[in-house]
């Protein structure tokens, strides 16, 4: 697929513990098989954990780790294809902290 345009947003999960999608059918229509980057915002204190649905940034500890999905630091970036961004989640270690993310639509 070829992008005709792209679409862009930030995403803040103003809870830290409170998964949050990170866009919506009237942000991004399903747009097919696409790639969206994520970076952590540069203004971040905490890490942010992207995932699917169950996603949780806590890390737990050695013996009982609670975390599920991919952690960022601040300005770290991370990519994925998938069909529809609403599919993705985040969660954060620290309340206000987000993402900014960009996904080509045809």
């Amino acid at each position: 697929m070829s992008a005709s345009g792209f679409r862009s947003g930030i995403k803040v999960v103003a809870t830290a513990g409170t998964r949050v999608r990170l866009a919506d059918a009237t942000t991004v229509p399903a747009v097919g098989a696409a790639t969206v980057a994520i970076q952590a915002l540069s203004t971040n204190t905490g890490v942010v954990t992207v995932g699917d649905a169950l996603v949780v940034a806590a890390v737990g500890t050695q013996g009982t780790p609670t975390q599920r999905g991919i952690r960022l630091s601040a300005g770290q970036i991370l990519t994925a294809d998938c069909i529809d961004i609403g599919s993705l989640w985040l969660d954060c270690a620290t309340s206000g902290d987000g993402v900014s993310w960009l996904v080509g639509v045809s």
